[in-house]
C-alpha cells in the first residue's frame, strides 16, 4: 500500500526539525553570544553561558513539541467527533426508517387501536425528523383522501351537508395531526380536495395553504383556524363555524357558505366570488379588499364589519345583502 504524500511530509518535516535543533543546540550559544565566549580553551564561565542558551533551546524545543502534540490530539478528537456524530446521523436515520415502515403498516390495518398507533407515530416522527416532514404531510393528507374520500361536484346553490355528520375517528386523528404540524417551509399545499368531512374540529389549527376543493365541510368547526391562502373552490361549507379564522387571501369561490358563521374573522384579499353566502354571517369581518362578486349575498349580516369590497358590490347586491 502506498503511503500518502502527507506522511512524507510530516517525515521530511520532522527530520528537518530535528536538525535544526541539532544544529542550534550545537552552534546557537556563539550565533548569540560569540563575544563573550572563546571558541577554543573554553573557561568555565564560558560553559555557564553555553549551557544556559543549550537548556533555553531544550526548553523552546520541549514547548514546540508539546504544542504540535496538542494540535494532534485536537484535531484527532475532532475526526473521532465527527465520526462518532456520522455515525450517530446513520443510526438515527435507520431508526427513523424504522419507526416509519412500522407506522406505515399500522395505517394499513384494520384495527382502529393500530391505525391510530400509526397516525401518531408518524406525527412523533415529523416532529422529530425536519427533513421528514413533508413525506408524514403527503402520506397522511392521501390516508384522509383514501379513507374520506367522495367523487361528486357539489352544487353551490344546495346544502348537502349534514351538521351532525362527523369523519370516522382515524380521519379526525390524521385531520388533527396535520392542523397542529410544526410551523416550516412548505413548498407545496396539502390536497384534501374531494373529501368528506363534514362535521370535523380543526379549531385553532394551522389550515394555511390547505386545499379543499369540492370538499364536504358542513358543520365542520374551524374557529380561530389559520386559513391563509386556503383553497375551498366549489367546497360546502354550510352551517360551517370560522369564527375569528385568519382567512387572508383564502379562496372561497363557487362555494355553499349558507347559514356559515364567519364572525370576526380576518378575510382581507380574500376571494368569495361567485358563491352561496345566504343568510352567512359577516358580523365583525375585515373584508378588506375582498371580492364578493358574483356572490350571493340575501340575509348576510354584515354588522360591525369592515366593508371594503374589490371589486365594489353593485346597488342590486348591497341592497340584496342589506347594506
Amino acid at each position: 500500500m502506498k503511503a500518502s504524500p502527507n506522511r512524507y511530509i510530516v517525515l521530511a518535516s520532522t527530520i528537518s526539525g530535528l536538525a535544526l535543533f541539532a544544529l542550534l543546540f550545537w552552534k546557537a550559544p556563539w550565533w548569540l553570544d560569540g563575544t563573550h565566549i572563546h571558541s577554543k580553551d573554553l573557561q568555565p564561565a564560558d560553559g555557564i553561558i553555553a549551557t544556559g542558551v543549550r537548556t533555553g533551546i531544550v526548553a523552546a524545543g520541549a514547548a514546540i513539541v508539546a504544542a504540535f502534540g496538542l494540535y494532534y490530539t485536537d484535531q484527532n478528537f475532532r475526526h473521532t467527533r465527527e465520526r462518532d456524530r456520522e455515525s450517530a446521523d446513520i443510526s438515527r436515520e435507520s431508526q427513523v426508517t424504522e419507526r416509519y415502515v412500522e407506522a406505515i403498516k399500522l395505517l394499513a390495518s384494520t384495527t382502529m387501536t393500530e391505525r391510530l398507533g400509526g397516525i401518531y407515530s408518524l406525527e412523533r416522527i415529523m416532529r422529530d425528523s425536519e427533513k421528514d416532514h413533508w413525506t408524514v404531510v403527503e402520506v397522511l393528507a392521501s390516508f384522509i383522501r383514501e379513507h374520506a374520500s367522495h367523487s361528486s361536484k357539489i352544487e353551490r346553490e344546495f346544502s348537502l351537508d349534514t351538521p351532525d355528520e362527523a369523519p370516522p375517528q382515524h380521519v379526525q386523528a390524521a385531520l388533527s395531526v396535520l392542523a397542529r404540524r410544526p410551523r416550516r417551509d412548505e413548498e407545496f399545499h396539502v390536497d384534501l380536495s374531494y373529501t368528506d368531512l363534514r362535521g370535523a374540529h380543526l379549531a385553532g389549527g394551522n389550515c394555511g395553504g390547505f386545499q379543499f376543493r369540492h370538499c364536504r365541510l358542513g358543520g365542520a368547526h374551524f374557529e380561530g383556524a389559520n386559513l391563509r391562502k386556503a383553497f375551498f373552490w366549489g367546497a360546502s361549507l354550510s352551517e360551517a363555524y370560522l369564527i375569528g379564522v385568519d382567512g387572508h387571501q383564502a379562496g372561497l369561490v363557487h362555494c355553499n357558505l349558507a347559514n356559515t358563521m364567519l364572525g370576526n374573522s380576518n378575510l382581507r384579499a380574500a376571494f368569495l366570488h361567485n358563491s352561496n353566502a345566504r343568510s352567512t354571517s359577516f358580523r365583525g369581518c375585515d373584508l378588506t379588499d375582498a371580492n364578493l362578486h358574483g356572490t350571493d349575498l340575501r340575509g348576510a349580516d354584515f354588522s360591525n364589519a369592515v366593508l371594503n369590497f374589490r371589486p365594489p358590490l353593485t346597488e342590486e347586491q348591497a341592497k340584496e345583502a342589506n347594506l
